[in-house]
């Protein structure tokens, strides 16, 4: 029996980027490392 596949993939883009022309920030980027420890605790490996 095989497991089933996903593919993960990381969004770049800058927060709120087609909402304020103005400023464009990257807060976002602050999530990556929990968002990398819960790859690391079930074995995915994004993209």
């Amino acid at each position: 029996m095989t497991k089933p596949s996903f593919l993960i993939t990381i969004d770049t883009e800058g927060d709120n980027l087609w909402h304020s022309y103005r400023t464009i920030t990257t807060c976002n980027t602050a999530f990556i490392p929990r968002f990398q420890s819960l790859c690391e605790r079930f074995s995915l490996k994004p993209t």
